[in-house]
């Protein structure tokens, strides 16, 4: 027979993990929303094309980390510099890029014409958004649990 602070205990437990699960969605949310609408504004707003010169590419070596203290494995991020011509100004742009870019390298550039420092290279925008879709999907996963457990609570023995 299940005692009424079990109950009360599990009771509680699923309430933190929907409160949880509750904070992961609405950041999630926010997050993808806000890294969508500037990703889609990039790829509408840079309809001017031109070529751009390589003149630096940076290869970082970013720790994987499980609990934010173990690392699992590394991901490698790129960070280019390019220098591009509009009209007679001379722009240089520092993007991270989806990958290694070499220096002297022309690529090409898509810039917003209204004002050209708002570039990208490459076919599309890097996109960022997935962090939100995935704490949007822990959330979930939390969410899960916590009805687990508040169900586990109804249970009687």
């Amino acid at each position: 027979m299940k005692h009424r602070s079990d109950r009360v205990g599990y009771r509680r437990l699923s309430l933190v993990f929907f409160s949880i699960a509750l904070i992961l969605i609405i950041l999630g949310t926010v997050g993808y929303i806000h890294q969508k609408n500037a990703y889609d504004t990039t790829k509408e707003t840079c309809t001017a094309d031109t070529q751009a010169l390589v003149t630096y590419c940076e290869i970082v070596k970013v720790p994987i980390k499980s609990n934010n203290r173990t690392t699992v494995g590394y991901e490698y991020k790129y960070y280019t510099t390019v220098s591009y011509l509009v009209g007679d100004k001379e722009y240089t742009c520092f993007l991270e890029t989806p990958h290694e870019y070499h220096k002297g390298n022309a690529v090409d550039l898509h810039y917003d014409p209204d004002d050209p420092k708002n570039a990208y290279i490459g076919d599309e925008p890097l996109e960022k958004y997935n962090d939100g879709l995935l704490c949007m999907i822990f959330g979930g996963l939390t969410a899960m649990i916590g009805v687990a457990t508040f169900f586990k609570s109804r249970r009687k023995h």
